[in-house]
């Protein structure tokens, strides 16, 4: 597992944003100047043009596998990073790539892994105030299939589905970005170093170009 890497990672999610982000934030300018709700349906519209957009981690995580990639130990960032301190954004960040990274243990049977990250994910879901959707009873769900590698691939989608939507739904649409965002690099970073382990794989390279 990679350790404080992560922090080369926060220019290029700016980098992102401000090349998807064309919305107005929402400030207490806005919020007299607009209308409110016209202002947050405008935002959550851009959400999921980029949501939409960004290929699925869990779907990049199993071309990888398919494509004859074997699990790399030294490429997921260490899960026991939910347990530091970082400011909100930060912690969304953080929060897609561990989500990216989950979806890589799943589709390479790493079950114990997979129970590593799904720790660090709750943590970071805390501390985000996503305790509604990431509750006891999800938790019985993925702990009961926690050996079946397709069940579990449906649970995390769900799962970081209701995540984007409780966000959208409290307004917290930029949150939901920065999730999404966080899990595409992870998604790409992966994708990357693997490629440059099997220059030979054509199948990997065409992962990164799309």
């Amino acid at each position: 597992m990679r350790q404080k890497q992560i922090f080369f990672l926060f220019p290029l999610y700016f980098l992102f944003f401000c090349c998807t982000n064309n919305t107005p934030s929402i400030t207490k300018k806005n919020l007299i100047n607009n209308n409110n709700d016209s202002l947050i349906k405008e935002q959550e519209s851009h959400v999921e043009k980029i949501y939409f957009n960004v290929p699925s981690t869990m779907r990049t995580a199993y071309i990888l596998k398919k494509a004859g990639a074997n699990y790399d130990a030294s490429l997921p960032l260490d899960p026991s990073i939910a347990t530091e301190d970082f400011i909100s954004d930060q912690q969304a960040l953080i929060l897609g790539i561990l989500g990216s990274d989950l979806n890589y243990t799943i589709v390479s049977n790493k079950n114990q892994e997979t129970v590593f990250y799904l720790n660090s994910i709750n943590v970071l879901g805390e501390k985000l105030g996503l305790g509604n959707v990431l509750n006891q009873e999800m938790k019985n769900r993925i702990e009961s299939n926690i050996n079946s590698k397709d069940s579990m691939q449906v649970l995390v989608t769900d799962l970081f589905w209701h995540v984007e939507k409780s966000l959208n739904e409290d307004g917290r649409s930029s949150t939901s970005a920065l999730i999404i965002a966080g899990g595409w690099i992870e998604g790409l970073y992966i994708a990357t170093q693997i490629a440059k382990k099997m220059p030979e794989n054509e199948k990997i390279k065409s992962i990164i170009c799309q």
